[in-house]
């Protein structure tokens, strides 16, 4: 596979930077995935799936904010089960031209399809016409007055409403730009979910919260954090928390940044999917280590219970044996002192039944015998 031939180029020496399988999972423990990827030059992406053709688990949601707050965390080995390339050289990816496009230009290809795709209308209205149910909810329920009121004068459109909250004077406007998105992603073929208090795109079978806020500043007359008040800037955000992206009015509003704003959310799908992959690709990885170690177990289970029962049966063998030898030397004994009697002629029959029963190459059956255990005799 050419992913583990990739090469990332080293922007201070200019010249290709080669590590050892071990070397490379050494250094993405030590720093986050993405200042490695920005220092030698290369897409997150890129890295990401050269880590998974070398099976090289990655510091999972919340490490570094854990390792930060000095919490404890776990490091998983780097996995044994691999017989690829030990090595990687990170530089430049030497492909064909059209590969070396598609892979050193992800969005901007991805944005150039979105802006040429006929079935979207990427403009945003002046005015509100035909909305998205979720649109038209929201917006019925703001213009009833309904709405909940939070801190710094920004307002909500409530439970199970879209995930906007900006101020009386910028929400027409935020309702018309999340609509534009919203349609434009469900032409694009993808579904928009609405539940409780987020909004969800489902791309390429990842879940991406989407949210518009208005900013706030802190208000100069007052001095407490709950007296902020809004700015009229309209932030699009995706992700969450700590993974959270946001893109902002500025010297381009959002409005005409629609068509980029459908390709970064498209493009957290792919790396979301492809993140998924590796997870599973390590989990399966994990599994089958893991079978492999409890059917290894249960073979030596198995082998220990087998080399029981063989101890048991050459027990059961020996003492067999020693009954016979015991029952033969009564008869001689008994021969030699001439004092054989008819009883003692029966109970040398019966024993010898007996140990015919007890033996495990035998087995005899035995009427007053039979259901009892051998091996503890008992019934």
């Amino acid at each position: 596979m050419f992913l583990t031939k990739i090469k990332i180029l080293n922007r201070c020496t200019m010249k290709p930077k080669q590590f050892t399988r071990e070397e490379l999972y050494n250094l993405l423990w030590k720093e986050p995935l993405s200042r490695v990827a920005k220092k030698y030059g290369i897409r997150e992406r890129i890295l990401k799936k050269a880590c998974m053709e070398m099976i090289i688990p990655l510091p999972d949601a919340g490490y570094w904010s854990k390792l930060r707050f000095g919490k404890v965390v776990v490091i998983p080995k780097l996995s044994e089960n691999y017989s690829g390339k030990e090595s990687v050289d990170i530089s430049q990816i030497s492909v064909g031209k059209a590969e070396t496009l598609s892979l050193t230009s992800p969005l901007k290809n991805l944005l150039n399809e979105i802006e040429k795709d006929k079935r979207l209308n990427l403009k945003v209205p002046s005015l509100m016409t035909n909305p998205e149910l979720s649109i038209a909810k929201a917006k019925e329920h703001w213009e009833s007055k309904e709405y909940n009121k939070l801190v710094n004068g920004v307002y909500f459109c409530g439970r199970d409403c879209i995930d906007v909250k900006v101020s009386h004077k910028t929400y027409d406007r935020a309702l018309r730009i999340m609509d534009t998105i919203i349609k434009a992603l469900r032409g694009r073929g993808h579904e928009v979910r609405v539940s409780f208090k987020n909004t969800c795109a489902i791309v390429f079978e990842e879940k991406i919260e989407m949210s518009i806020r208005e900013k706030t500043k802190k208000d100069p007359e007052r001095s407490s954090y709950y007296s902020n008040i809004p700015t009229g800037i309209l932030a699009f955000r995706i992700g969450e928390s700590y993974y959270m992206k946001e893109w902002k009015d500025g010297k381009i509003p959002l409005e005409k940044q629609i068509s980029f704003l459908i390709a970064t959310i498209e493009m957290k799908g792919i790396e979301q999917a492809e993140e998924r992959k590796i997870r599973q690709k390590e989990n399966a990885i994990e599994n089958e280590k893991e079978r492999i170690k409890k059917e290894y177990q249960q073979r030596k289970l198995h082998e220990l219970e087998n080399f029981k029962f063989l101890m048991k049966r050459a027990k059961r063998r020996f003492k067999a044996e020693m009954l016979r030898e015991f029952i033969d030397d009564v008869e001689h004994r008994a021969i030699e002192k001439n004092s054989v009697t008819t009883e003692l002629g029966s109970w040398i029959k019966w024993a010898r039944k007996k140990a015919d029963w007890y033996d495990p190459f035998v087995e005899a059956y035995d009427e007053l015998l039979h259901g009892a255990d051998r091996e503890s005799l008992s019934f």
